[in-house]
């Protein structure tokens, strides 16, 4: 986010095809309607029209995690890689929906860091009780040539430890820019799709493009 934002609208989350992706006000657009759900810069969660305390605000420089299950259903939202908690249920009853961020601020920028899916297999579900014991488990199991890609890949959306990005700028995977258009409303964007166990991850940008 390039500057202090007032009187303005960042939102992250996802929809369906049906969602709104424009409005002539200043409004948090996705969780506006039916069809999407939001985690906002404000630290609240936004479905149906509805709005309620859910985490802590994000601003410039902050790191937004978006982890769709559609086996279980469950969207959670991370904060610099820190995991909020889930915040909405029962997502998988739609069979298609997209990671989107929308902002009512004029040139604000949003780099997108990291994007990946799994299955949802048997290895999938061994790991994730292992989301908290990563420090305990990292030796024991990079000995394991299945998995040694996967830890250095992907093991971070199952952990809040940065081992994707030690880092900390996301410099080992390509970056993918958007600048949101200079308009006075909202304008939403949908980034893509996948029918498993997903994660994208967005940052507000610090600099405009």
């Amino acid at each position: 986010m390039p500057a202090v934002v007032v009187k303005t609208s960042k939102v992250v989350g996802v929809g369906t095809e049906h969602a709104t992706m424009s409005s002539d006000k200043y409004c948090s657009l996705i969780g506006s309607t039916a069809d999407s759900w939001g985690y906002s810069f404000q630290g609240k969660c936004y479905h149906n029209g509805e709005e309620r305390n859910y985490g802590s605000n994000f601003t410039q420089g902050s790191i937004v995690g978006v982890k769709l299950d559609m086996w279980s259903g469950d969207l959670e939202f991370y904060l610099n890689r820190k995991p909020l908690g889930v915040a909405f249920k029962h997502l998988n009853q739609y069979s298609n929906l997209y990671p989107m961020v929308c902002s009512s601020m004029a040139n604000c920028s949003v780099r997108m860091i990291h994007s990946t899916s799994h299955p949802v297999d048997l290895m999938y579900h061994c790991l994730s009780p292992l989301r908290d014991q990563y420090q305990l488990t990292r030796d024991q199991l990079s000995g394991i040539p299945a998995l040694k890609q996967f830890l250095k890949t992907s093991w971070w959306t199952f952990s809040d430890e940065e081992a994707l990005y030690p880092d900390g700028n996301g410099s080992r995977k390509k970056q993918y820019h958007w600048s949101l258009p200079s308009r006075p409303q909202g304008v939403c964007h949908r980034l893509s799709n996948e029918r498993t166990v997903r994660q994208d991850v967005v940052r507000w940008g610090d600099r405009r493009l």
